[in-house]
């Protein structure tokens, strides 16, 4: 009689190593089962009503008021879906250094024994969370702002405010990417969200400002580019995105190479 494989014939029964597919859907799985991806998600729709909000009531031609055309209305409204992008950024750390953090990265290792395909899944993760984030958040930024502009007589114009919708959406999955490529490069979480959130809303912007041929260069300048108007002392929206897609490129490449060099343990 035949012995069942790895019993009495001594043979290790088979062990299935995961496709990228699966490795994929193994972290998009991750994501849906995690609380701090409703949650980002939520404080992201909240900070973009209350700037939606912010702006829209204290626009107008009355004393403390500001008098902004339509045109620079229309882009302060819809332009306020790019504040997922900070809670992209987070999330893409996040995706990384939690498998550090409590060395879940060893299984994840043992199924996938290449790395590249791991490191990957976890770049087309963030895009998608990102791209997830920047549709809902554009929707209830227009749910709000399409009926306020319209009682406050705004005319709208359609390719305006796609406009700075798509440039929102764009920045907030390529800050997700961004996001791998730092936790990747530094493993410790508080660190590395630390850090990013410290450059991305207190350097860069004092950069932009103060030093603006240089700050428009940086990610945060060329990403604010994407959506800039004419008269920007930043680069043009076409040269922004490139730049700002070199980073996300830069990033994810030096990020993977140190994850699949490193030891794990």
């Amino acid at each position: 009689m035949t012995a069942p494989t790895g019993t009495a014939s001594g043979t290790a029964p088979a062990v299935r190593r995961s496709s990228w597919l699966d490795v994929v859907r193994a972290e998009l799985l991750k994501l849906r089962t995690t609380w701090l991806t409703l949650i980002l998600l939520a404080c992201s729709v909240a900070i973009a009503v209350l700037s939606v909000a912010a702006t829209l009531a204290t626009e107008g031609d009355g004393e403390n008021q500001i008098n902004l055309t339509d045109e620079e209305l229309t882009d302060a409204v819809f332009g306020s879906a790019g504040i997922a992008t900070i809670f992209a950024l987070v999330m893409g750390i996040v995706i990384v250094t939690t498998e550090f953090r409590h060395q879940t990265i060893t299984p994840s290792v043992l199924i996938t024994p290449r790395r590249w395909p791991l490191i990957v899944a976890k770049f087309v993760a963030a895009a998608l969370l990102g791209a997830v984030y920047a549709i809902t958040t554009a929707v209830v930024v227009s749910v709000i702002g399409l009926p306020w502009l319209a009682i406050k007589d705004v005319t709208i114009t359609s390719g305006d405010a796609i406009g700075s919708l798509s440039a929102a959406a764009v920045s907030v999955v390529l800050y997700g990417i961004v996001g791998v490529g730092v936790g990747a490069l530094i493993r410790n979480q508080v660190a590395a969200i630390v850090g990013a959130l410290a450059w991305t809303l207190v350097i860069e912007s004092l950069a932009v400002a103060l030093l603006p041929e240089v700050g428009r260069w940086l990610p945060g300048g060329a990403a604010g580019a994407i959506g800039a108007g004419d008269g920007s002392d930043l680069l043009e929206p076409w040269a922004g995105a490139l730049v700002f897609v070199g980073y996300g490129v830069l990033f994810g490449v030096v990020g993977s190479l140190t994850t699949i060099r490193r030891d794990i343990t």
